[in-house]
């Protein structure tokens, strides 16, 4: 016969694998860091500390590192997995009805579209 009790419901796969994937595992393309730790925006002061500990044990044993300080890996600059699509100038505003000049700050005429 088997028991099921309500309040404490079966684990599955997802319950077990995504809290080890999100908190535990470091990530390569991430700069070996956890993706809670990206996305809580805790990056920086890890790297920051890794860095520390490594240039501790240069301190501590130069000649065990023979291209000098290391350093930690780079913090990701973005981590998607579907980058959001920048949506173009006709997109935002629909075709020009009339002469459009879009000029950059420099001055430079990007763009100059009529009908």
């Amino acid at each position: 016969m088997r028991f099921i009790i309500k309040s404490h419901p079966p684990e599955t796969a997802g319950s077990l694998f995504f809290p080890w994937y999100n908190h535990e595992h470091r990530h390569s393309g991430i700069g070996l860091l956890t993706p809670a730790t990206v996305h809580y925006g805790r990056a920086l002061d890890i790297t920051t500390q890794r860095a520390g500990v490594l240039e501790g044990a240069f301190n501590a044993h130069p000649e065990r590192f023979v291209r000098g300080v290391p350093q930690p890996p780079a913090r990701p600059t973005a981590a998607w997995i579907n980058p959001p699509v920048v949506p173009s100038f006709d997109e935002l505003f629909g075709p020009p009805d009339r002469a459009v000049t879009i000029i950059d700050p420099t001055g430079t005429v990007v763009s100059a579209v009529s009908n």
